[in-house]
């Protein structure tokens, strides 16, 4: 059996992020309309695996997907915000191990 041992994603599995800008209202960070997603997948695979696995929603790990990528740029945004990206990131990584892991023969063995 040849097993495919790369991360590289198939163009129909993505880690799709979700960016949310905010602006300051009084002292609470509030969303306001611009929200949009965007595919982290290329950028996430360059990170090592130790930065990957330390990603959260709403945290400065997730916050970096946004600062470090293209979009960033494209989309500028000049205040706070949030980026959500786990639950894609999870389904991707866990069909990633899926492809990794190679079949376990579940057949009884013979007499």
């Amino acid at each position: 059996m040849d097993m495919d041992t790369t991360l590289d994603a198939p163009p129909q599995m993505r880690i799709i992020a979700h960016f949310r800008p905010q602006e300051w209202i009084g002292d609470y960070a509030l969303d306001i309309d611009g929200a949009y997603d965007f595919d982290a997948t290329g950028l996430i695979l360059s990170w090592p695996l130790s930065r990957v696995l330390a990603i959260t929603d709403h945290s400065y790990e997730a916050d970096a997907v946004w600062q470090e990528h293209s979009i960033s740029t494209e989309r500028p945004h000049d205040g706070p915000f949030e980026v959500e990206l786990v639950e894609s990131l999870r389904a991707f990584l866990a069909e990633r191990l899926e492809r990794l892991t190679p079949a376990v023969n579940t057949t009884s063995e013979e007499d």
